[in-house]
């Protein structure tokens, strides 16, 4: 999946999704999966916005984790039931992992132009059972 300059890609699935490649150049990229019940939501190609942001949200675990960087965007908000596993490089991050499960950022989860992680609030990146 791909669009042109600055057009945003949206996918919606009802059961469990697997990306190749999502890529944008600089549009947003929102890819949701389980609409119709659990499922999970993985990668094995890039999911890239540019200076775009990405939203990827499953009513069952997410993981992209294929290679460094994998996920790539200026704001990156990630949803889950269960855990979130990925790779990624990011400006900003906001997720919610709502059940069970545990918030992963796996060889090189970078913030682009920082250096540090900082949670501004403890809204901004949670887990309801799982650590961080």
């Amino acid at each position: 999946m791909s669009t042109n300059a600055s057009a945003s890609l949206t996918v919606a699935e009802l059961t469990g999704l697997k990306v190749a490649n999502a890529v944008t150049a600089g549009g947003d990229i929102n890819i949701a999966s389980g609409l119709g019940g659990p499922s999970n939501l993985t990668g094995t190609g890039a999911v890239n916005a540019g200076s775009g942001n990405v939203a990827l949200s499953s009513t069952g675990p997410i993981s992209f984790t294929a290679s460094a960087g994998q996920v790539v965007g200026n704001v990156l908000t990630l949803t889950a039931l269960n855990a979130v596993t990925v790779n990624a490089s990011v400006v900003n991050l906001a997720a919610n992992v709502t059940g069970d499960g545990d918030l992963t950022f796996v060889n090189t989860f970078t913030l682009a132009n920082s250096g540090n992680l900082t949670v501004d609030s403890a809204s901004n990146v949670t887990t309801n059972n799982g650590a961080i």
